[in-house]
């Protein structure tokens, strides 16, 4: 007696979600492109999960992102974020930064209605033609050597941020990340690092960080362009006083423009506070 053979369950594998570049209609060569960003909202063990899905229309500059609609969704603590595009998208930072704002007006409004304080991050994108992705991280890389090619040391920043004396430049330090990290605000952040840097200065010398003389004395004390503190100025002016209607959206390789001016003036007066805490002689000093 033959015993039948049990069936084998076969598996189905569910594929991952993938990007697509569809044709808008038939008589039409244009492509209608679809990338897929997620990200996640920490710590994810809270599960944040708020108000379903939220459509925005009209963004993009036009340039380096096409004017696209946005879908959003929060749910379970991951961050699901569609963006739909006339055409392909020519640098995915810039898009990058669009989806982590507009998921950040989302996440804001839950932690108001909530009494919260909740983070997050866009971590990955999935171009069209997917699967394969694209991680996402917190960085700039026009300016991840400037530190290092200006002569100074982790241990070296370390060193001077513990110091009780420079506690201004802990802000410093702290803004910074608050601009990488939010890229709409990139501007004011800067800019605040940099008037820290000059208030502290003042405060040295025991001068008035309010009159308009300590911003001479700043840049002449330590070798800085007028140009480059006003490079930096005109994209923070506005939002500074509460005047957010003045806030723009900045393409990544602005951005990167901005990000490169700031650090550098940052480097600058870091170089000559390490001088004058290792007692050796300086000429910024």
């Amino acid at each position: 007696m033959t015993r039948a053979q049990p069936k084998q369950r076969s598996r189905v594998r569910k594929s991952p979600p993938v990007a697509a570049c569809l044709p808008v209609n038939e008589n039409s060569e244009r492509d209608r492109c679809t990338y897929l960003f997620i990200g996640r909202v920490y710590p994810e063990r809270a599960a944040v999960t708020w108000a379903g899905s939220t459509k925005f229309e009209g963004v993009g500059d036009g340039n380096e992102v096409p004017v696209s609609e946005l879908t959003v969704e929060i749910s379970h603590s991951q961050i699901t974020a569609k963006m739909v595009c006339p055409s392909l998208i020519k640098n995915i930072w810039t898009a990058k930064n669009i989806v982590d704002e507009s998921a950040r007006t989302m996440l804001d409004a839950f932690n108001f209605f909530h009494g919260t304080g909740f983070e997050m991050d866009i971590t990955q994108v999935i171009p069209p033609g997917g699967p394969a992705s694209q991680f996402l991280i917190p960085q700039v890389p026009a300016v991840s050597e400037i530190a290092r090619s200006g002569g100074l040391a982790a241990e070296d920043i370390l060193y001077f941020l513990n110091s009780p004396q420079q506690w201004h430049l802990r802000r410093v330090l702290s803004d910074f990340r608050s601009a990488v990290r939010s890229p709409v605000d990139t501007g004011f952040y800067c800019f605040r690092a940099i008037e820290t840097l000059k208030n502290g200065l003042a405060h040295e010398r025991k001068t008035d960080p309010e009159q308009k003389s300590s911003w001479d004395a700043f840049r002449e004390h330590y070798g800085i362009a007028e140009d480059h503190i006003r490079l930096i100025q005109d994209f923070a002016k506005g939002p500074r006083h509460g005047n957010v209607q003045y806030l723009r959206e900045l393409p990544d390789s602005r951005r990167a423009e901005l990000f490169t001016v700031a650090w550098e003036i940052v480097t600058t007066v870091f170089r000559a506070v390490k001088a004058q805490m290792d007692g050796s002689p300086d000429r910024l000093v």
